[in-house]
Parts: C-alpha cells; sequence; structure tokens
C-alpha cells in the first residue's frame, strides 16, 4: 500500500494540487453514509463523505483514521479500497484534491457529530441520492460503489487496516497503481468549497 499512496502524492504534486483531503465511504446494508454540513459553515446543507485533510507530516491513512474519528465518531478499523478522487479550489483558493476510500468501522460504535461541522447525517441508496443535495462527485463515488458488480467483488482483501494492526503486504501494488488514473474526476472550482 506504501507504493499507491506515494504514487497519489506523486501524481497530485504533478497536477499542481496544493492540498490533499481524505473522504471515507462508509456502508450499511447497501447505504453510505453522508454527513450534512451545517447551516452556519460554508454550502450549508450539502451532504459530503466524511473528510478533512491531510495536516503537515501526516501519513493519508493516519488522516482518514482521525477525520472519520472526528467527524463522525466512528473507529476505522480497515481502509479497504482506494477508489477515486476529484478536484477542488477550497475556499482560500487552493488547488485541492480529495482522495477516497472506502473503510470498515467498529460496529459497535455510534454516529456523533461535531456540530460545528455538521447538524445531520444519513444512511443514503443508491435510488435516494437525487432526494439529497449531494455533489456529482460524491453521487458517482456512491452510485459505483452501490453497483452490483462492486457489491459482488466485496470481499476482495482490504488494502490495510487501522495504524495499530497495518499489514505490510505490497505485492500487488504494481497492479493497483496501474489502475489509480482512470478513477479520478475533475470538479469544476466551487469558489468557497470550506477549507476541507
Amino acid at each position: 500500500m506504501r507504493e499507491v499512496i506515494k504514487h497519489l502524492i506523486e501524481q497530485a504534486k504533478k497536477d499542481g494540487i496544493q492540498r490533499l483531503v481524505v473522504g471515507g465511504l462508509i456502508s450499511r446494508n447497501q447505504k453510505v453514509l453522508c454527513l450534512k454540513r451545517a447551516g452556519t459553515d460554508f454550502m450549508p446543507g450539502l451532504y459530503e463523505l466524511p473528510s478533512g485533510k491531510v495536516e503537515a507530516q501526516e501519513n493519508l491513512d493516519d488522516a482518514l483514521v482521525r477525520e472519520v474519528k472526528e467527524e463522525s465518531n466512528l473507529t476505522v478499523t480497515e481502509i479497504n479500497q482506494y477508489i477515486g478522487h476529484f478536484d477542488y479550489q477550497s475556499r482560500s483558493g487552493i488547488s485541492t484534491r480529495q482522495l477516497n476510500f472506502v473503510v470498515s468501522i467498529n460496529p459497535d460504535d455510534k454516529v456523533m457529530l461535531n456540530p460545528e461541522e455538521h447538524e445531520g447525517y444519513s444512511w443514503i441508496s443508491a435510488t435516494e441520492i437525487r432526494n439529497y443535495n449531494i455533489s456529482a462527485e460524491v453521487q458517482k463515488l456512491i452510485r459505483e460503489h452501490l453497483s452490483p458488480s462492486v457489491i459482488a467483488s466485496s470481499s476482495s482483501p482490504q488494502l490495510f487496516k487501522s495504524s495499530e494492526k497495518r499489514e505490510r503486504d505490497e505485492g500487488d501494488d504494481a497492479s493497483k497503481i496501474n489502475d489509480l488514473n482512470t478513477r479520478s474526476t475533475k470538479m469544476p472550482s466551487l469558489g468557497n468549497t470550506g477549507e476541507k
């Protein structure tokens, strides 16, 4: 997995990306968890994946585990799959790339939100997407994740586990890297998109 992460970072630099954000796609019973941005925040009412920026000197996987916990109170137990990225301009005009991963969580955890960032959440199925204010990029990720072919292959091994039990097997990283560039979407500038 280290090679996959290294490639994602190198590609972002080549593309002129100034900030990396990580997003966690969490699913249960054919539904994906989306958090509703607070009414006092930029883009109020937008539903998004639990996500946030990678801090300086922080590993992508550690940032993902931290952000999911901070935004939803859910503990990531495994990071299963890289599913693509999209680019946007942050509130301060920084070129940002959100890297998205399917994650597993502790099934005993309950969603609890940080009210400064989010005012609600929903578990959303592919057919319910149209009823929510969700960006086209996140809609695409959800639809692709919940498609029958993805569900059938969901028993594939996880890329790595949470930091205390991370696996270091990198035997098939080369094939994963070859697939990375086909999983991206360019998101047009939304102007101010928050500091994520």
